[in-house]
């Protein structure tokens, strides 16, 4: 009796041992195996990245200079502290809203009031040409007005020509009666006395340079960029005649991002995509003038002046 329960014994227990370690294998097989992985081998869903051209994804128009974006358009509409300029406005602004039939009674005031602005402008050329640029009469309004009174505005200047750099020094005690420095613009044949401001004061004399500025008779201000944006109706007339232009910086079509933006370049009337672009055609510009190191698409360096590169003193 003894055998038989020792054998029954016996047998539980190796029964037990059997299920026991039926259970242990089963949860080693399904329970989670926790292992320490390097960070690097981790998975880890990423989207792939795509480098664009610099054209497409930099923001250039926030780092424009605004007197390059500001045309005379604008201005016009901004008060105008000058009395001169100011009453000619107004007047302006009167006859372009009167009645066709009713203009012809303000025409002779207009006249005179032309005639005032035109003597305070070509005083501010040579005080102050930045300003007097920045009082150009719009090409709208131009354009508007009767030839008895655009006859007697500023003169628009915009081609390739010389701006020469003279200088003399006066003898002793005779300072007051001479110059030390002044400028001559040569622009198709004709000449100006040149007034400038910003860079240009510390320009020697450059050759066959992009020039931009007002005129009244002959009396410059020259514009410190060589670049100026059109007007609205200018760049309107200027599309109609390149319907496919091309970048000037990016060598894209000008339309590609629906930016176009119409400038003039001496004569020529070009195209950017983008206002950035502005900028960068200006920059471009005003380093081959300079004479900057390194080759731009216009010129390696401007070319030299047939008075002799750099300012010259004469003995009076």
């Amino acid at each position: 009796m003894k055998i038989k329960l020792h054998r029954i014994v016996l047998v539980a227990l190796v029964a037990t041992g059997i299920v026991a370690g039926w259970i242990v294998s089963t949860n080693q097989k399904t329970a989670p195996v926790t292992k320490k992985v390097p960070a690097v081998a981790a998975k880890t869903e990423s989207k792939p990245t795509t480098t664009l051209p610099v054209t497409v994804l930099t923001n250039e128009s926030e780092v424009v200079s605004p007197e390059l974006l500001v045309t005379a358009v604008t201005r016009w509409s901004q008060p105008i502290p000058e009395e001169a300029f100011a009453r000619f406005r107004d007047w302006s602004e009167r006859y372009l809203g009167s009645a066709p039939k009713d203009r012809a009674s303000l025409l002779q005031e207009g006249v005179l009031l032309a005639e005032e602005r035109q003597r305070e402008l070509a005083a501010l050329i040579k005080s102050n040409p930045e300003r007097a640029i920045e009082l150009s009469v719009p090409m709208s309004v131009r354009q508007a007005l009767p030839s008895e009174v655009t006859g007697l505005l500023e003169q628009r200047i915009a081609a390739r020509g010389d701006l020469e750099v003279m200088a003399a020094l006066a003898e002793p005690g005779k300072e007051n009666e001479v110059v030390p420095t002044w400028r001559l613009a040569q622009i198709g044949g004709k000449e100006y006395k040149a007034f400038v401001y910003g860079r240009r004061l510390g320009e020697p004399t450059r050759n066959h340079i992009p020039l931009n500025g007002i005129a009244v008779n002959n009396l410059l201000a020259v514009n410190a960029n060589p670049v100026r944006v059109l007007e609205p109706e200018e760049a309107a007339a200027a599309k109609l005649k390149a319907r496919e232009a091309i970048c000037s910086v990016s060598g894209l079509p000008s339309t590609v991002i629906k930016q176009e933006v119409a400038v003039e370049v001496g004569e020529q009337i070009v195209f950017v995509c983008r206002a950035g672009h502005i900028q960068a055609l200006n920059d471009r510009l005003t380093q081959t003038e300079s004479g900057a190191p390194g080759p731009t698409p216009e010129a390696s360096a401007p070319e030299a002046s047939s008075w002799t590169e750099g300012q010259k003193n004469l003995i009076l």
